[in-house]
């Protein structure tokens, strides 16, 4: 069962207690491989493209990630990078979730991690690239064949990706695992060495809870 909206808030209000304490430390750089895209709505059902476009991705290090200055583009215009005042962390092994719109009562019922702008989803072809410091650092490029009817999103599967399966849903009804586990969990990247890093991983072990699964 997908954690709510305040637990998953509490969450993360106990990560970026935990790391804010040691946020002198935060990586400088994130490295190919670390962040991967591993679920997609493009299309939704419930409610507006406008409102219920969003994307999952997820730290496949031990270290917390944050996510100021990674660039989200397409092949086309579509851009942009995001550029906050504080640390936007993403927990270690947890999932992240971006989306078009952060009001869960108007947007089909998910828990919008932050908001992009100027970036939108094609329903039948496009392209999901994020890139950091002119690196890239993970892409998803689809068309129609990844998709069956409006309102089923595209989760990661072991080489590639596909549809998630009809009995995970969320919010008003579509299907999908925003900000949880799908059918599938990605394999751990070897973390990069940062100094610092230990204390911090150890610290968040202790004040995290072990990550979410999806039930039917």
């Amino acid at each position: 069962m997908q954690l709510s909206a305040l637990q998953r808030l509490s969450k993360r209000i106990l990560t970026i207690c935990s790391l804010a304490l040691f946020s002198h430390f935060s990586p400088a750089a994130i490295f190919p491989g670390n962040v991967l895209i591993t679920e997609m709505m493009a299309n939704p059902a419930t409610v507006s493209d406008s409102n219920g476009e969003w994307f999952e991705i997820f730290n496949t290090t031990s270290n917390p990630i944050d996510l100021n200055g990674l660039h989200i583009r397409d092949n086309g215009s579509n851009q942009h990078t995001i550029n906050t005042a504080m640390p936007l962390w993403i927990p270690p092994r947890d999932y992240f979730v971006l989306g078009r719109n952060g009001d869960s009562s108007s947007n089909g019922g998910y828990t919008a991690d932050y908001v992009y702008s100027d970036f939108t989803l094609g329903n039948s072809s496009d392209a999901i690239i994020l890139e950091f410091n002119g690196s890239l650092i993970d892409s998803l490029i689809y068309n129609s064949s990844m998709f069956g009817t409006p309102g089923n999103s595209i989760e990661i599967i072991s080489g590639g990706y596909a549809l998630t399966p009809a009995n995970l849903s969320y919010g008003a009804g579509d299907i999908g695992t925003p900000g949880s586990a799908g059918s599938y969990t990605p394999v751990a990247e070897v973390p990069i060495p940062a100094a610092g890093w230990l204390f911090i991983t150890a610290l968040s072990g202790v004040v995290m809870a072990r990550k979410r699964s999806q039930n039917g």
